[in-house]
């Protein structure tokens, strides 16, 4: 299994296990595609797996981890984009309760620990308080913000950071035989982000192609500042796709307009004149709350609320 960057967190979590040094509850923290899935199952694959070599991902174990298949290891998410229900961690508790069935210990990954509701984090932290030993719980969170300071108290909190401009270069470089120049410009444009990287990579050209079309919208939107078919227009743009995905553009495209005001290259691959004209719109301060409403909006996102009405409100802010 390939996992970019992280090596300290991957280093700290085997020697807890060849130290006997485990925790019960650990929280992943870092933003969505920077790897924080793939390395909660690798380390599930590592506490499963007899090898002393573990994980040694070639033993029956390994191999039903790493395809999603092992009986002892249970993934929570949210359901048609709904939050984590109480009903959902109380399955949890029910199967936590039961023997593994062929390892030596149970456990449990919750992706988006953050939208998890109210009555479910409360059911979450009784279950982190009397959970049986073989039992490991793993949360997944882009913060710990939003998380009850309860539940974070008895985790084991590692925090995730993008992989060096470097590393992911090299790593896509060598893993989808791309030239050095194009393996860069896909880091750029992912933001260092491996999971975004990789999607980008399996699909270059039409990659490239749909991120300057988003782009150019984009500059084309906010050119007209009191335009309120062109506000509408992008809320409709940011729906029509990925929502989340598209928020994470438009927050990288904004952050490349404070590049720009900066004196600093941005990321993507456009014409930098347009980007300078944009930016001499707006000031570095409107910028600067423009990005934090975007990352307001996704947080907001992980609960169970109006995607119209919460894009609507983002692009009708008066620095838009």
């Amino acid at each position: 299994m390939n996992i970019v960057g992280h090596q300290k967190i991957i280093k700290f979590l085997k020697n807890s296990i060849r130290n006997k040094r485990l925790c019960q509850s650990y929280l992943f923290c870092g933003p969505e595609h920077i790897g924080k899935k793939t390395t909660a199952i690798y380390f599930a694959a590592s506490l499963l797996c007899n090898s002393q070599d573990f994980p040694c991902e070639q033993c029956e174990s390994c191999r039903q981890v790493f395809q999603g298949k092992h009986p002892d290891v249970c993934c929570v998410s949210k359901i048609d984009d709904k939050e984590i229900s109480v009903d959902q961690v109380r399955k949890v508790k029910r199967a936590t309760n039961l023997a593994p069935f062929s390892g030596s210990s149970k456990i449990v990954i919750i992706e988006e620990a953050d939208s998890l509701t109210i009555s479910a984090a409360n059911s979450l932290l009784k279950l982190l308080e009397d959970a049986p030993p073989n039992v490991f719980m793993i949360l997944l969170a882009r913060g710990f913000g939003s998380l009850p300071v309860t539940l974070r108290s008895r985790c084991q909190i590692l925090r995730f950071l993008p992989p060096s401009l470097e590393e992911l270069s090299c790593f896509l470089k060598k893993e989808f035989n791309l030239s050095l120049i194009d393996a860069q410009k896909i880091s750029n444009l992912s933001l260092n982000l491996p999971g975004l990287a990789i999607e980008l990579a399996q699909n270059k050209e039409e990659g490239f192609k749909n991120r300057e079309d988003l782009m150019e919208k984009f500059i084309f939107f906010l050119s007209e500042r009191d335009n309120l078919e062109n506000k509408f227009q992008l809320a409709n743009l940011i729906l029509k796709f990925d929502t989340k995905q598209t928020l994470f553009f438009l927050l990288q495209f904004i952050r490349d307009l404070i590049l720009i005001k900066l004196k600093l290259n941005p990321s993507i691959a456009l014409e930098k004149k347009k980007l300078l004209d944009l930016s001499e719109k707006y000031s570095k301060t409107e910028l600067y709350f423009f990005t934090n409403q975007i990352l307001r909006t996704q947080s907001w996102l992980s609960r169970h609320i109006n995607k119209r009405l919460l894009i609507e409100n983002l692009v009708m802010s008066d620095f838009v």
